[in-house]
């Protein structure tokens, strides 16, 4: 019998587990528990950190796990790096349930940088309005270039509701419409766009907004991939599953 571990955080790794729900796999799917919401799912899960590669594979061990799926979000890297660690470890079969990035298209005007510190050399000098969409972990790394206004977006706005002198806080969940975001940008003057390269549909129209606006997008990009099998539908997970 198999029993799948899903490294959760994504609308695919929901959409994953959901299938395999539907299709009797025995699963279970982790979340990290920094989002409340994951709290209310109704699918098979556990919430909280692992404790480190040997948490996960003490984890595995009691739970007789046979398959993980790494479905976590293409800038969690550190958990990705442990859990393939781990598989390697106790010889673990391991794939990434890979979300494609963003591919530039005409009108697009993007401005492409390596990391978030490098997205800073472009927010020198007077004050503009911005978009900052890029969550609440690594606002820190803007917090000195406080004479914009900062349009954040976030899933919820604890310990942020200050974080910048000027700024508004929309909380809400994706995905969003292109119309909802032109709506937006006019609506603040947005000037300039701040976004990682997370990829899929559930963000894109913000990048579709400001296409149409012609508003600038500074594009932050992933991190280095890591040496992993990468998936991106479910025939080949489950034919992936039947042979390991």
């Amino acid at each position: 019998m198999k029993k799948i571990l899903i490294i959760g955080g994504t609308q695919e790794g929901n959409k994953l587990a959901d299938f395999f729900r539907i299709h009797k796999i025995d699963y279970i799917i982790s979340y990290a528990g920094i989002v409340e919401q994951v709290y209310k799912k109704t699918l098979k899960k556990r919430i909280g950190g692992f404790g480190g590669i040997n948490g996960i594979i003490a984890y595995m061990i009691k739970k007789k796990i046979t398959n993980v799926i790494d479905a976590s979000h293409p800038f969690s890297n550190k958990i990705s790096k442990n859990t393939i660690d781990a598989c390697k470890l106790h010889n673990i079969p391991i794939i990434s349930f890979y979300r494609k990035p963003w591919y530039k298209k005409k009108n697009d005007n993007w401005i492409k940088v390596k990391n978030f510190e490098e997205s800073t050399n472009y927010l020198k000098g007077k004050s503009k309005k911005i978009f900052l969409a890029i969550g609440k972990k690594n606002l820190d790394v803007y917090k000195k270039f406080c004479q914009h206004f900062y349009l954040l977006r976030v899933l919820d706005d604890k310990n942020i509701k200050n974080f910048f002198p000027n700024q508004k806080c929309i909380v809400a969940r994706g995905p969003f419409t292109e119309r909802e975001d032109i709506k937006i940008l006019k609506k603040h003057n947005i000037e300039i766009v701040i976004s990682k390269n997370s990829g899929g549909n559930g963000a894109y129209s913000k990048i579709l907004a400001a296409r149409k606006l012609k508003i600038p997008v500074i594009l932050i990009s992933r991190p280095k991939k890591l040496k992993i099998r990468k998936i991106n539908n479910f025939d080949s997970i489950l034919d992936w599953i039947n042979k390991n």
